[in-house]
């Protein structure tokens, strides 16, 4: 897919690169009239986790610059973008103390008060822009369509849904379960999958919402896109769960105060790994990527 952003209701100003993974930082408003006006596009978040898993795998990384938009998904993007761009002596010396400064300058920045750092680099959340699609939806009387999640999430996200939006029709199916190639895991799941990309054809949703989880759902839309009868495409990660009750939002003042990695390791404890790599290795290779740059 060509991105096409650029063409639109974006300007150059509000892509940035991290690590070799394009990012669009723009605002609700402007994604959503850009989603309006646009015949065909595909949306992926990207958020630091993501970007680290870009570096070990080249062609989710290809698949990710392929999308329309790259969705700037938390503030940790927004850190890096801010890092990136900033202007640093050409003598590696003195770089590496302007960089330490710089980062503790975010760091402490992001901690008393984001809002300068959302100002320039602005964040979308996964989920908000989902619901901010379901609500357009129902004003348009759009079609959506529900793909992947695990127990049953596709099917509660979908009853949850329509307890609240009377006006858009939504459809859902679980799913293959996916190898990390984004191939059928079984013979079982060969049917599975085509099956579910027929109901998908037959429903025709002006938005697939998939969630396979990433890089699963980014290489599966990859290779299926231009045999989907849909609009746009967005990949959505573990949103279905939130909205399904699966897993518990944070409290509004955690989200706020950039803590939601603690919520979600309280909660779920088996994301450290996940977590880890996102605060630590991710802001150890930009800053490593920036002091090397020429």
């Amino acid at each position: 897919m060509k991105n096409s952003v650029e063409n639109s209701q974006f300007s150059s100003r509000e892509y940035g690169q991290i690590l070799g993974v394009k990012v669009n930082s723009t605002h609700l408003g402007g994604l959503l009239r850009y989603i309006l006006s646009e015949r065909r596009f595909f949306i992926a978040s990207i958020n630091p986790e993501i970007v680290i898993q870009a570096q070990k795998d080249p062609s989710f990384r290809k698949t990710l610059n392929l999308a329309h938009v790259g969705l700037n998904d938390g503030v940790g993007i927004s850190a890096a973008l801010y890092f990136l761009s900033s202007e640093t002596p050409k003598n590696k010396f003195l770089s590496f103390f302007r960089l330490i400064f710089l980062g503790g300058k975010i760091f402490f920045g992001i901690i008393l008060q984001k809002t300068w750092l959302y100002s320039q680099y602005p964040v979308i959340k996964g989920r908000d822009l989902f619901l901010e699609i379901i609500k357009l939806a129902n004003r348009k009387r759009w079609k959506v369509f529900l793909l992947g999640g695990a127990d049953d999430a596709a099917l509660k996200t979908k009853e949850f849904l329509e307890k609240t939006f009377k006006s858009v029709k939504i459809e859902f199916h679980q799913g293959p379960k996916l190898d990390k190639n984004a191939e059928p895991a079984s013979g079982r799941d060969i049917a599975i999958q085509i099956d579910a990309v027929n109901k998908i054809n037959e429903f025709e949703p002006e938005v697939l919402f998939v969630a396979f989880g990433a890089p699963k759902q980014e290489k599966w839309v990859f290779k299926w896109a231009p045999r989907l009868k849909t609009r746009g495409i967005v990949t959505v990660g573990g949103t279905f769960n939130y909205f399904s009750g699966i897993s518990k939002l944070p409290p509004k003042w955690m989200e706020k105060a950039g803590l939601e990695w603690v919520w979600r390791l309280v909660s779920e404890p088996w994301r450290l790994p996940r977590i880890l790599r996102a605060g630590v290795v991710f802001p150890l290779r930009v800053f490593v990527h920036k002091l090397n740059e020429k």
